[in-house]
């Protein structure tokens, strides 16, 4: 996993954010009553089986057009600011999924009142269907923007996808 890149003081907010971490895995479950959370299957490699003649005569040209693919996976992220929020704060989480050739193929956010006083936010995301367009190494890019929009911080993770 790349080094978190905070960038948030840059950006004239308060304080630095940096990522604990970034995971993807088949079930991501945090506890309500202790934030502790749970990591079932890491997920590294998506392997999928493709019946290529199908593909084309649904005139599915690989390589060229984005598919999805069934998929169900979690994302798992934490975050942590170098000082506890002074007061209630709008935070976006943004998942992007990109491909080996650098395209972005979908965005999932989601926007979170972090309340005042705590400096560490898990943020998962539940997805079905992984959208790709070929075989290859993908990323999974994810970010975290102040309500304004700016980017404080992101962190990326690698993944593969593989087809039978």
């Amino acid at each position: 996993m790349k080094a978190t890149k905070s960038i948030a003081k840059k950006n004239n907010f308060c304080m630095t954010v940096k990522n604990l971490y970034l995971l993807m895995a088949r079930e991501v479950v945090t506890d309500a009553s202790d934030n502790m959370t749970s990591v079932i299957k890491i997920i590294d490699r998506f392997t999928f089986n493709l019946n290529r003649e199908q593909l084309g005569r649904d005139n599915v040209q690989l390589g060229k057009q984005q598919i999805n693919l069934p998929a169900a996976y979690s994302i798992a992220t934490s975050w942590l600011f170098d000082e506890k929020l002074k007061k209630d704060t709008f935070i976006t989480f943004k998942a992007h999924i990109i491909s080996p050739s650098g395209a972005n193929l979908t965005t999932m956010d989601q926007e979170n009142m972090l309340p005042a006083g705590i400096n560490k936010a898990n943020m998962n995301f539940n997805a079905q269907g992984l959208p790709v367009v070929d075989q290859g190494d993908y990323t999974l890019r994810v970010e975290v923007l102040s309500k304004a929009g700016k980017m404080l911080a992101y962190n990326e993770y690698p993944f593969s996808v593989e087809f039978n």
